[in-house]
């Protein structure tokens, strides 16, 4: 069921939304580096252990 509505007043997409994208659009690009720092010392700690267990043998 549908109900109706009376807009009174708007603002523009580029005034309301475009800033907030914006910020999150900022934030997910600190997560996505954040993320390949991770991804990096994991790899790379891997690399150390795999050396380390070669050398033993």
């Amino acid at each position: 069921m549908a109900y109706p509505v009376e807009v009174t007043s708007s603002r523009p997409i580029t005034t309301e939304v475009v800033p907030q994208l914006s910020a999150a659009n900022s934030t997910l690009g600190t997560i996505l580096s954040t993320n390949q720092q991770i991804g990096g010392a994991i790899s790379s700690g891997n690399d150390k252990i795999a050396a380390m267990i070669q050398q033993s043998t």
